[in-house]
């Protein structure tokens, strides 16, 4: 995790899936953000902030966002992002970070990392 100077801080992981059909990518990815954010922040209440397609490194791809809060773990941003890379394998990237409506860089750091990634 880093930390910003505004006390937020944020964490990117990547890994890789099986294949994923580019038809399924949104639907596989909404389903898996909300899997996530019920994973770091049980029983919260998840708002969807973004959802559209992408490309990462050409390949079809997508981004959710979602805002995610409850009275123990706080308010996080999570962002993730599903690329189909062949027919047989995908790859995501999982972008969390604390939520502090005044302090943007938290969510600006996850985010620009999340927009640069490739696929190698």
């Amino acid at each position: 995790m880093t930390k910003n100077p505004g006390g937020g801080g944020g964490s990117v992981v990547a890994g890789r899936a099986g294949g994923i059909p580019e038809h399924r990518l949104k639907s596989m990815a909404v389903s898996a953000a909300h899997s996530n954010a019920e994973f770091f922040c049980p029983d919260g209440r998840a708002t969807l902030r973004e959802s559209r397609a992408t490309t990462v490194t050409g390949r079809p791809a997508h981004t959710v966002a979602l805002k995610v809060s409850h009275r123990d773990c706080g308010t996080l941003h999570l962002r993730l992002t599903l690329a189909s890379v062949d027919d047989d394998r995908s790859a995501f990237l999982i972008g969390l970070a604390t939520w502090a409506e005044r302090d943007v860089a938290g969510r600006e750091m996850v985010d620009a990392v999340l927009a640069d990634a490739s696929l190698l």
